[in-house]
């Protein structure tokens, strides 16, 4: 014996049928969740604004500070070659410049995505 009304749906209006401190309660409630949606954004927009208040002068630190580490790597790398043989100087100066350049290009990308982020952060300001 199969029974075929299992798949069928019922569906009954409470709204009408509910009693008015049942709809008053619901309504408080959604008024609170509001309230703590309103104070939870308010609150990570606050975070957001302070842990990422001077985050242009964190890139540009940043920046000077792979700048010189690569220039310093290149540097030991150029010192090792000229110290194993002495014929090498050529190949140890080329070394040295081709350090030098590669840092300054990523002194020049890196510090440049922090002067972008700090000009945005002023335009931002200003069209407030």
């Amino acid at each position: 014996m199969e029974n075929k009304d299992y798949n069928e749906m019922v569906f009954e209006d409470i709204s009408s049928s509910s009693p008015s401190s049942v709809k008053k309660a619901v309504k408080q409630t959604e008024e609170a969740v509001k309230a703590a949606a309103y104070v939870a954004k308010k609150a990570a927009d606050e975070y957001g604004e302070k842990g990422l208040k001077n985050i242009e002068k964190v890139i540009k630190i940043i920046s000077y500070v792979v700048s010189i580490a690569f220039f310093l790597l290149f540097l030991a790398i150029a010192a090792v070659v000229y110290f194993m043989d002495h014929s090498l100087i050529f190949l140890s100066a080329l070394i040295l410049v081709f350090g030098g350049v590669i840092s300054l290009i990523f002194l020049y990308l890196i510090y440049g995505l922090g002067e972008i982020i700090a000009q945005n952060k002023e335009i931002l300001r200003r069209l407030k």
